[in-house]
């Protein structure tokens, strides 16, 4: 079980106090504004300037001295900041806040009310009327984007896919120059693909968003970081581990040179070493997740999502060890946390149960691992989640299997195969070991026929899969830039 990142986004330069200086200095502090990056800054400096009723027309026709990539028309912002004051009296008594809300680790914008004590100064009001006022979008493209990114975010929360998708692409496709915002749209796309388990969709997305990030801030920045955690876990769910391991050692290493009291590196480094078990290396797993604990613990924080998951990992590395009582008590732990955080855990307390049921299956506790399976399956969505449903279904036609009842093992191995090779593909690492799998049950059950056309695609799969070069299964951080 691995994690995107969840983080929240910050804008592009400091909010802190830019009411009052604003009022105290005028247009002149707006000269002085190096952190503006981005279109949206220079829109949002001059809308809080139109809210306090300066005159910044000073500022709009002198050359911005921001970056080269701020590419704003003079007199287009001029008539935005005009537009804005008049829109300030059509705004409603209600006040906004700006949140970066978290769904599912995407890094997605979304609009909250909130009570007036909860926003500082009047420059709150201001930077929501870039993404709230209609006057505004229609002469802004970044701001049209923006909202259409937030209204997407919002279908997706509700399970809308198809108009959340629509929205996602319009906004990746407007006519604005700010490459930050593509990637934050095109990551949440990407969000959207993986919750409908279109995987090879959801990777295209995550590259081009890594790309994008690439071209514009430096190397260490912990938002490439983030995105080469992402498009790893995409790479691990394809099978393609070698992939996977590069880029998420590229992103921990990122991290622990640039920052290092990321609140995020903790994550990261529970999905290293998860590729790690992959690769049979189950002490360097369990050093790395045993110190993700020890990082998690030290915020003194009621344990959430991302401990859990550290928990029922390393119960994972423990059970491969076979150290079978502290990863039992590992995965009722995780249970407990999952289970307290209601529906939107529902797959990662799944993915425990099934793990327990495996770790009951090979100490003879056959009818708890079947039970513990039934109900993993249950508590899936009812589409969604389909390479965890197929896992879920083979685990059940092993325990059946072993339990005496070959013969009704099959449809759970049936079933299995059918969603793997239809998401993953026919080609897929692990659809090998499950034809392996589903050919002795059915030797067991006496389908000799059926096991030996099973057991012969096994083993042709494998053969093709060991023929791969291991430049065919790497990619880089760097290759990934230069192939913009």
């Amino acid at each position: 079980m691995a994690l995107f990142v969840q983080r929240e986004l910050q804008l592009d330069y400091p909010l802190a106090g830019l009411s009052e200086r604003l009022t105290a200095q005028g247009s002149g502090f707006l000269m002085q504004l190096p952190t503006v990056r981005t279109d949206q800054g220079v829109y949002l400096a001059a809308l809080a300037s139109a809210n306090l009723g300066l005159d910044v027309s000073e500022f709009l026709f002198r050359s911005h001295p921001g970056p080269e990539r701020c590419r704003l028309k003079r007199r287009d912002l001029f008539f935005f900041w005009r537009q804005s004051k008049g829109t300030l009296s059509l705004q409603s008594s209600t006040l906004h806040s700006i949140m970066f809300k978290k769904i599912d680790s995407t890094l997605s914008w979304s609009i909250k009310p909130v009570a007036p004590g909860h926003l500082r100064g009047r420059v709150m009001r201001s930077i929501l009327l870039i993404l709230v006022s209609g006057v505004v979008w229609a002469q802004n493209p970044l701001a049209e984007a923006v909202a259409r990114n937030n209204e997407g975010t919002r279908l997706l929360d509700e399970g809308r896919y198809a108009e959340s998708e629509a929205l996602f692409r319009a906004a990746l496709g407007g006519r604005y120059d700010d490459d930050l915002v593509r990637a934050k749209v095109a990551h949440n796309l990407g969000v959207l693909y993986r919750q409908q388990d279109r995987y090879r969709d959801a990777e295209k997305m995550f590259r081009v968003a890594l790309q994008w990030q690439q071209k514009d801030l430096p190397s260490g920045s912990a938002e490439i970081a983030y995105s080469l955690n992402n498009l790893a876990q995409i790479y691990q769910i394809e099978g393609r581990n070698w992939e996977a391991r590069n880029l998420l050692e590229t992103s921990v290493e990122s991290l622990q040179q640039f920052h290092p009291d990321d609140p995020s590196l903790p994550l990261i480094v529970g999905n290293l070493a998860g590729v790690h078990c992959l690769f049979g290396k189950f002490d360097e797993a369990e050093a790395l997740l045993r110190a993700a604990l020890v990082s998690y613990e030290k915020r003194h924080e009621a344990p959430g999502r991302e401990y859990g998951i550290t928990l029922n990992n390393l119960g994972r590395v423990l059970q491969a060890k076979n150290n079978l009582e502290e990863a039992d008590q590992l995965y009722a732990q995780a249970a407990r946390i999952f289970e307290s955080l209601g529906a939107p855990s529902r797959p990662d307390l799944a993915a425990t149960l099934s793990n327990a049921g495996v770790l009951y299956q090979s100490k003879n506790r056959l009818e708890e691992a079947r039970q513990n399976e039934l109900r993993a399956l249950e508590l899936l969505r009812p589409n969604g989640d389909e390479v965890l449903r197929a896992n879920i279904l083979k685990m059940l036609g092993n325990i059946v299997a072993e339990a005496g009842d070959a013969a009704g093992s099959l449809p759970y191995f049936e079933q299995s195969l059918s969603i793997q090779e239809q998401i993953l593909g026919a080609e897929h690492p692990v659809t090998a070991n499950l034809l392996l799998d589903y050919a002795s049950a059915a030797m067991r059950a006496g389908n000799k026929s059926l096991s030996r056309k099973l057991h012969k695609r096994a083993v042709e799969l494998r053969a093709r899969i060991n023929r791969q070069s291991l430049e065919d299964l790497t990619v880089s951080a760097r290759s990934l830039s230069a192939a913009r």
